[in-house]
């Protein structure tokens, strides 16, 4: 009887894991972008860290670097981006609260792609 249920399982979770796969995206809806297309949205770095909770949700921190690593190795990084993140670094940098540590995650593995040569900046 287990086995019948497992399979059953499988099958949801393989008709749930293509519907998702396969779903058009609302291009106003910024939850379907990829990671590093919502962190270029922030303006403030209060915004990176709604942005990062959105993104993550309850994945964990090794999880949410390996997105963000897929998606700059994809996608590249703009100047733009740089500039904007590395101005909230300077501000926030410091900080040992929330923020501090948000701006600095984000930062650490763009600049840790970019050394390994897997991110491309983009002008």
């Amino acid at each position: 009887m287990w086995y019948l249920a497992t399979i059953g399982g499988g099958t949801a979770a393989a008709v749930a894991m293509l519907a998702y796969r396969y779903h058009k995206p609302d291009p106003g809806n910024t939850a379907a972008l990829e990671p590093l297309e919502r962190i270029e949205t922030c303006e403030t770095v209060e915004q990176l860290v709604s942005v990062l909770q959105n993104i993550g949700g309850q994945a964990s921190i090794e999880e949410l670097t390996t997105l963000l690593s897929a998606s700059l190795e994809t996608h590249g990084v703009t100047e733009a981006c740089l500039e904007k993140l590395s101005s909230m670094h300077k501000v926030h940098g410091a900080d040992m609260g929330l923020c501090g540590y948000a701006i600095n995650f984000v930062w650490a593995t763009i600049l840790e792609g970019i050394v390994g040569g897997r991110v491309v900046i983009l002008s």
